[in-house]
């Protein structure tokens, strides 16, 4: 079985894990066979199957792998329709359906409990329209005039964390005052209306 660059790719930045290599892979043309990338996040068992018999990776390890390099190389924020739906400039229109199928039926939310990919899910709607309506994107400006984006301007796309419940508010000599000062006024209007 020949080898998948774009298998190889996932599971070589998801063992860096480097935001910088990230960044690398952006500029440069995606890799072939990111359509199988696409059907491990659809969740197809032949897919897992196959992935796993060239990696030998376990299947979370190879959706960890997939969902990571997806996010940070395809979906990434300025990305072009093309990139966002995994496919070439000049892919027909039977490909990129298939490649927005798989990427809809993996970031759905009526098919994924995680709430911040329906975000990503609108993106591929989106580039997909515009790809439909003839509205190529052009490259993204640092990649179209060949200089690269200042650190000042680059942005890190939109990555969600778990919710941390808020630290305890410890009460303060000041908030305590303010507690007193509205609980006594309370008493007070209360006394004052006296039994009805």
């Amino acid at each position: 079985m020949p080898p998948n660059r774009a298998l190889d790719a996932a599971i070589a930045l998801s063992r860096v894990s480097s935001l910088s290599l990230a960044v690398a892979m952006r500029s440069q043309v995606l890799p072939t066979g990111v359509k199988l990338l696409l059907r491990i996040l659809a969740n197809e068992t032949e897919a897992l199957k196959e992935a796993r018999h060239m990696s030998g990776l376990g299947e979370t390890d190879l959706v960890a792998a997939a969902e990571f390099y997806v996010l940070q190389v395809m979906l990434y924020r300025g990305a072009s329709s093309p990139r966002i739906l995994g496919v070439t400039a000049d892919a027909d229109r039977t490909e990129i359906r298939a490649h927005m199928r798989y990427l809809l039926n993996w970031l759905h939310p009526d098919k994924n409990t995680n709430a911040w990919h329906a975000s990503f899910a609108g993106r591929v709607i989106a580039a997909w329209s515009r790809i439909d309506r003839g509205l190529e994107d052009e490259k993204p400006r640092s990649l179209a005039t060949g200089t690269p984006r200042s650190r000042r301007s680059y942005q890190v796309s939109w990555v969600a964390l778990p919710l941390q419940p808020a630290p305890p508010e410890v009460p303060t000599r000041r908030s305590v005052k303010q507690l007193r000062v509205f609980l006594v006024g309370l008493t007070r209007g209360v006394r004052d209306r006296g039994p009805r």
